[in-house]
């Protein structure tokens, strides 16, 4: 520590004593010259000048880049990725598979590194005090680019007006939705979407039915979720297909690869319109200017008023509402997929997830009309802390990097043992999720599966110790991630306690095994490669008369 301070005091001395002899080296060249007339006065002032500048252009640089950061700390620049490709970089290796370049970059330079991708310097932080810190900033020092997306997604055109729509996004849209998805706003819905699973559940399987395990997933989480947030206005069913089409092109559109993009360009468009529609159709006008979507949620009301109370136009409203719509679904339709897949090729997770249920319906939950009035505070209790500690292991394994943006000045980002990391003014900062999860000092044997990893570990543990990242955090934390993990919860409950679910065979007769991560995914929750198919049998004890179905 000593050797370090007496580093920054000199480094102090010698950058407050720049001007002092800087004047005195401009004096003595100048001493040297002796002029005798007014125009080699100023020939030789300049020359005076040239050479002091030259003398001291370091100790300038000094002064104009370095960072501030405590004395007692040390600050470092991160590592760069070599790479021979002028300006792409390392752009075709990360976007070819980002979960295995991200891990190959934190195994060879650590927990912090800098890449070249598309002419801009992108900084990929993994430690968990540091992504906490940059996530949590509120100096302004860096501007949020994830909005960005937004004209990608949306198709918004003009540019001119992009930056309304931001604000209107942040200061309005997602006020809304905080507000209405918030702790102690999600009963006024969580009883509407356990219902509609149930429903859609009994709808999609029938007494029995085998499917992938995808299909089964998107489908029954598409129209429960689309039904108890939009009402019966919006066509669910009849917009399903669109909207896989547009969620499978999803990350051809957000990389520009327009020529891949195409089928899903074509769905987003046809999506836009039922939307357009929707909200004519199921918008009632009241009194006192406001208004409200007739037979939906609250929050989707009032996610539209606070755009029609703006100067967007119908076009823009309804583009931002598939944008909203999109982010709503993708990431819980991936993660609970992985979660259904782990229960069809694990038996004993699947035994032990059902005898956890079993034990709180013993308990607690006595019927099927109990079961669909869980408070989403049951599901945070001890009676579910297996199926809780599931859910947010399946997000550790397969959550990819969402957050980033761009440095407007030099800056530092304070890490983990007091080190500092230096963020250069345009440089992009990436908040590795992947290497934060997946980092052996952080997480034991972090590339095996554990469902009770996080059993024993508090909510508030977890907030201290930073090693767990899945909804974001700061002003940008996810808004839905209440609902989101409610949802998730809610959907293997029932079909676990209401239906028998097996994988079935190959067709070698052989039971298939999780299959492998896509190494090609590149939104938000990783995909798998293949999938497998699943085998669902209704019970004898489901009341038929509200599932919907003989």
């Amino acid at each position: 520590m000593h050797s370090t301070l007496r580093r920054q005091l000199l480094d102090f001395v010698s950058v407050a004593s720049i001007p002092t002899l800087f004047l005195f080296t401009l004096q003595r060249i100048y001493s040297l010259s002796a002029p005798s007339s007014r125009t080699t006065i100023t020939l030789q002032w300049i020359a005076t000048i040239l050479c002091a500048l030259l003398l001291f252009a370091p100790s300038l640089g000094l002064l104009r880049r370095k960072p501030v950061a405590s004395a007692l700390h040390s600050i470092s620049e991160p590592p760069l990725v070599p790479s021979y490709l002028p300006w792409l970089g390392c752009a075709i290796t990360y976007l070819m598979g980002p979960a295995n370049f991200l891990r190959t970059c934190s195994q060879r330079y650590g927990m912090t590194f800098k890449f070249l991708i598309g002419g801009n310097y992108v900084v990929a932080i993994s430690s968990p005090t540091a992504i906490a810190n940059f996530l949590r900033d509120r100096t302004g020092v860096f501007d949020v680019v994830d909005y960005q997306l937004i004209p990608l997604l949306s198709n918004l055109t003009d540019p001119s007006r992009n930056q309304y729509i931001y604000e209107i996004v942040e200061q309005k849209a997602l006020v809304a939705a905080n507000h209405g998805l918030s702790q102690r706003n999600l009963p006024k819905v969580s009883t509407t979407v356990n219902y509609e699973i149930f429903k859609t559940l009994g709808n999609v399987v029938g007494k029995g039915i085998q499917l992938p395990v995808l299909d089964f997933v998107q489908r029954s989480l598409y129209v429960a979720v689309s039904n108890s947030l939009l009402g019966s206005h919006f066509p669910s069913l009849a917009t399903f297909d669109d909207f896989i089409t547009f969620d499978d092109g999803a990350p051809s559109l957000l990389r520009k690869m327009n020529f891949l993009a195409r089928p899903a360009y074509r769905a987003r468009e046809r999506l836009i319109s039922q939307f357009a529609r929707y909200i004519d159709t199921a918008w009632r006008e009241e009194e006192g200017g406001g208004g409200s979507l007739e037979g939906a949620s609250e929050v989707m009301s009032d996610i539209v008023r606070s755009m029609k109370n703006s100067e967007l136009t119908k076009d823009e409203a309804a583009r931002l509402m598939s944008s909203f719509f999109w982010g709503s679904h993708t990431n819980m339709m991936r993660t609970t997929t992985w979660m259904v897949r782990h229960l069809a090729t694990d038996s004993i997770l699947l035994s032990r997830i059902q005898r956890e249920l079993q034990a709180a319906v013993d308990s607690k939950f006595y019927d099927a009309q109990s079961i669909l009035h869980m408070h989403p505070r049951d599901l945070d209790g001890p009676e579910f802390a297996l199926l809780t500690s599931f859910v947010k292991e399946v997000l550790r394994m397969n959550m990819l990097p969402t957050s980033i943006r761009v440095a407007v000045r030099d800056t530092t980002i304070a890490s983990d043992n007091g080190e500092f990391i230096i963020i250069r003014k345009g440089e992009q900062v990436l908040a590795n999720l992947y290497g934060l999860h997946h980092a052996p000092h952080i997480h034991d044997d972090p590339d095996a599966f554990r469902v009770d990893r996080f059993l024993n570990v508090s909510t508030e543990e977890m907030r201290q110790k930073k090693t767990l990242s899945t909804f974001a955090s700061g002003q940008h934390m996810c808004a839905g991630r209440h609902f989101a993990m409610h949802t998730m919860r809610m959907f293997v409950i029932q079909l676990l306690h209401f239906y028998d679910i097996k994988a079935a065979p190959l067709s070698s007769g052989v039971s298939p095994s999780l299959p492998p991560v896509d190494r090609f995914s590149f939104i938000t929750v990783t995909d798998a490669a293949k999938d497998i198919e699943i085998s669902i049998q209704r019970r004898d004890s489901v009341p038929c008369d509200i599932v919907g179905t003989e």
